[in-house]
């Protein structure tokens, strides 16, 4: 009886976790038009993040997403 439950209760927290993983996919946001550019420009020119970040004169992770 005892297992019977604890089946159950691992059946369905993988069921809540596998939804809770496609929710979490389904709310990121596309990158911004700037944000895209950024990388257009960043890898047409062969920059890193960084290394653009440097030339712009802001932080590395400001340029992060």
């Amino acid at each position: 009886m005892a297992l019977q439950v604890q089946k159950e209760a691992v059946s369905k927290w993988s069921y809540t976790q596998k939804a809770n993983e496609n929710v979490a996919m389904q709310n990121k946001a596309s990158p911004s038009l700037a944000a895209q550019f950024l990388k257009n420009y960043r890898e047409k020119n062969y920059l890193t993040q960084v290394q653009l970040a440097e030339d712009l004169k802001v932080e590395p992770r400001t340029l992060r997403t």
